[in-house]
């Protein structure tokens, strides 16, 4: 980047404490100098602002939500030590924050020499996920992730993996919405934008999540997903989803899908992204299943209820009808003539022997019929069962014999 002609020429002390050193990098809406703090006697990096409000009302606001921002502290963010106004040029005054200076590259210096390794990949997008909920937590979205905002940290060839720190978290609530819009300055970056953006609408935490999935995605392609200029690129999201490569690590692939989904409420939060990445919860996890209707589980938990037959119970209650409402036979009629005294003596010795017999038969009839019953009730001959010897029922004479005979011969099958 080049110095812009609105920067403020070196060795200009802000706030009086602040001098800046160099100029490190320039862009639409500010230019970020090192500069030297000497009070405390160490290198900081100043980002001045090229528009500022001069209203009162909206200075107060802007310190209050400096403060709220200074009193953030996570790994993933650079450090925000200090912010002003700078009223040397009182046409033209011009806010500035002080931050904590991370030696290296930057992310987007970082991709012109290529594509990362896909556990590069997974590294870095956990560590920014972790941030950003760090922040969205405090009510902070960042509304600008793309690689130039995202430092590097880590010494390559001496660290084990890269050490990502988020930087201008929180800057569009810096600065007065109305004037950037007055001076066509847009509340994010063309290609990096969201779909809810480029309609120009609510922008809250799933935005940055989108933004850090396209991140992540020219990160492990080593291409920009949304290319071209301007409007082209910011509205590029809304007819089109982006495109993960096939050979792509499956965690980081599922990831990045579920991140840059059109809709908002279909992504997974800045927690679930870094529980994803981490590999330590899939991400379809944070999706809610809808649980099975209770009547429906208790069915399926439930064996089926086997119908029972009334067709087969009938000849059954009829036959213990018949019999119960039969009676006890007539006792067969003798020809003998017997002795007188045995004739009347006789007569009652065989038929109290037969009521003694009617009863024990009838409970063996309706105990029979009864197991019948509960066993058709119950489904016993509903399935195949190994053949069981048939039962052999004592032989009764005369026509209660004739009568358990049909009762057996209704319900064998």
């Amino acid at each position: 980047m080049t110095e812009n002609a609105n920067a403020p020429a070196l060795d200009i002390l802000l706030g009086n404490r602040y001098r800046l050193v160099d100029l490190i990098g320039s862009g639409g809406m500010a230019s970020v100098y090192r500069a030297r703090d000497e009070v405390l006697g160490r290198d900081v990096a100043i980002k001045l602002f090229r528009v500022a409000s001069t209203n009162a009302d909206d200075f107060e606001r802007q310190q209050g939500e400096i403060a709220m921002l200074a009193g953030l502290a996570h790994s993933g963010l650079v450090t925000l030590f200090d912010a002003g106004n700078d009223e040397s040029d009182p046409l033209n005054p011009r806010s500035y924050l002080v931050m904590e200076l991370i030696p290296g590259l930057d992310l987007r210096n970082t991709l012109d020499r290529g594509p990362l390794s896909s556990d590069d990949v997974r590294h870095i997008g956990a560590d920014l996920a972790d941030a950003l909920h760090y922040i969205h937590e405090r009510g902070v979205v960042h509304r600008d992730v793309k690689p130039a905002n995202i430092l590097l940290a880590h010494s390559p060839g001496n660290d084990t993996r890269p050490h990502p720190k988020l930087t201008d978290f929180g800057i569009a609530r810096l600065v007065d919405g109305a004037r950037l819009t007055a001076t066509h300055f847009t509340l994010g970056s063309a290609g990096y934008l969201s779909p809810e953006q480029a309609r120009g609408e609510h922008v809250g935490p799933p935005t940055d999540v989108y933004s850090l999935g396209l991140v992540l995605l020219e990160c492990a392609t080593g291409q920009r997903v949304f290319t071209g200029k301007g409007q082209e690129a910011a509205f590029a999201p809304l007819t089109r989803d982006p495109e993960i490569p096939a050979h792509l690590d499956p965690i980081l692939a599922e990831t990045l899908r579920a991140m840059t989904s059109r809709s908002p409420e279909a992504r997974p939060n800045a927690h679930e992204v870094a529980l994803a990445l981490r590999g330590i919860a899939p991400i379809d996890g944070f999706r809610r299943s809808v649980a099975p209707d209770a009547d429906a589980t208790a069915a399926m938990m439930m064996p089926a209820e086997t119908p029972v037959d009334a067709t087969r119970l009938l000849p059954v209650s009829e036959a213990v009808t018949a019999v119960l409402q039969q009676g006890p036979p007539p006792l067969p009629e003798t020809t003998d003539a017997p002795e007188p005294e045995r004739s009347r003596r006789a007569p009652a010795t065989r038929t109290s022997s037969s009521a003694r017999r009617w009863p024990a038969l009838l409970l063996a009839v309706a105990l029979c019929a009864a197991l019948l019953v509960l066993s058709i009730s119950f489904g016993a001959f509903d399935t195949p069962a190994p053949t069981a010897p048939s039962v052999e029922y004592p032989a009764v004479p005369g026509t209660i014999g004739e009568r358990l005979k049909d009762l057996q011969e209704s319900v064998e099958p």
